[in-house]
């Protein structure tokens, strides 16, 4: 492959690539006496992520913004802006005292130039749930404004990258998820109304897949089938005939909404809402589970040397063996009896120059923390989104990086030395 964005090998399989060390699934509180509060799950989005800026759009079209407290995932922890009962007030919670920034003493990656801004486009008009990378220099996002977008990597004489945009196709309903598969070249967009929308490259045709009720989050290839899962607590597995129309041949169930999924040896893990529920694809059986208690809302799930890394909406992250047993935990706390902050995304890449393998967050507020496994050794931190979460993280390979906000933005970094 050629180009700006080409695939500079390494132990990943992300995006249809292979690797060694990591892979993802197909492609992005509640203790009594002050601790976080559970999330209500409610409305089209799935966990409530907040404070943010609100975003007010300028007459000569900058965007600005102050902070407020309502979040934007709807109306999930009702708790964000009501006052505490300590000297905190809002969002700081019930803790006495102003609550404390895990990140106040992590280095700045950007400051650092660590972490270096190749290119930042405003790709939607709302929130862009889902970005993936196509072939080397092709970059495909899905938004909550119901557009699905495609977009070139150029490549310039000063050796910086420009994302100029190609197709802009008006699905009309909210673009949840998003997975292209190299070898049949179909691109499926899981919907907001529950549909999966299939478009075949070869043939240019177009298809429909009807039978969630909700908003479909995750989708995954295993063994020709397509995976989906869905707000409707549902997994659906559908299989293609020799015309390559699709067709549901098992329907799963789960006990809360799906947000992602991965598969590790013969066993699907889906996590959402309610924690974690994992599944024997050969008897379709439910293996084990770990409820939201023990888990968290989770957000994303990725394979790291034949463990399972997952991340939570409450602001831990756990690592578990094949078997579902526990051998560690990352949290991170915004202070005493405060709100933790939460992991919107999640993805793992390998630095081009150290050739150490980092797990990067997108979290609440827009921030991206960068750990180094397996130690779990806090590397340091970089405002990816200015106006909201982080809400998508993409391996774009050559070293280079993508993230998707809440505000429409998509922007393309790329690694440096560490300082």
């Amino acid at each position: 492959m050629s180009g700006p964005m080409r695939n500079g090998g390494g132990p990943w399989r992300s995006a249809g690539f292979e690797n060694k060390t990591w892979r993802s699934s197909g492609y992005v509180r509640g203790q009594n006496g002050g601790g976080p509060q559970a999330p209500i799950a409610r409305g089209s989005q799935p966990y409530q992520a907040g404070p943010r800026r609100e975003v007010i759009l300028r007459a000569d079209g900058v965007k600005t913004g102050g902070m407020r407290s309502e979040g934007m995932w709807d109306e999930q922890m009702p708790e964000a802006g009501k006052k505490g009962k300590g000297k905190g007030k809002g969002w700081k919670g019930k803790g006495k005292g102003k609550p404390k920034d895990p990140f106040f003493d992590v280095p700045d990656l950007f400051k650092q130039k660590t972490v270096q801004q190749v290119a930042r486009v405003t790709a939607h008009k709302d929130i862009v749930n889902a970005v993936i990378r196509v072939d080397a220099d092709k970059v495909y996002t899905g938004g909550k404004d119901g557009v699905l977008r495609t977009w070139t990597a150029v490549a310039k004489d000063n050796g910086a990258v420009e994302l100029q945009a190609d197709l802009n196709v008006d699905i009309g309903v909210e673009v949840c998820s998003l997975l292209y598969e190299p070898s049949s070249q179909w691109l499926f967009c899981g919907l907001g109304d529950g549909r999966i929308r299939g478009y075949h490259k070869p043939t240019v045709g177009e298809q429909d897949l009807k039978g969630h009720a909700s908003n479909v989050w995750c989708m995954l290839i295993h063994q020709s089938c397509l995976i989906s899962g869905s707000w409707d607590s549902t997994v659906r597995v559908w299989q293609p005939d020799a015309n390559q129309q699709f067709k549901c041949v098992h329907t799963l169930s789960t006990t809360g909404g799906i947000k992602h999924m991965h598969i590790l040896g013969n066993n699907l893990w889906t996590g959402g809402a309610k924690g974690l529920m994992v599944f024997d694809l050969t008897s379709m059986e439910r293996v084990h589970q770990k409820t939201d208690k023990e888990v968290g809302a989770v957000m994303s799930l990725l394979e790291f040397q034949g463990h399972i890394v997952v991340s939570s909406l409450w602001g831990s992250c756990k690592v578990f063996t094949a078997a579902g047993e526990k051998t560690h935990e990352e949290k991170l706390e915004s202070g005493k009896g405060a709100r933790s902050i939460g992991i919107t995304s999640m993805v793992g890449v390998v630095h081009p120059v150290s050739n150490e393998a980092m797990l990067v967050w997108g979290l609440q507020g827009g921030s991206c923390a960068v750990y180094i496994l397996p130690d779990f050794k806090l590397k340091g931190r970089w405002e990816a989104s200015r106006f909201g979460d982080v809400r998508a993280l993409c391996d774009a390979g050559n070293g280079m990086l993508l993230s998707a906000g809440s505000d429409g933005t998509v922007v393309l970094w790329k690694w440096a030395q560490f300082a």
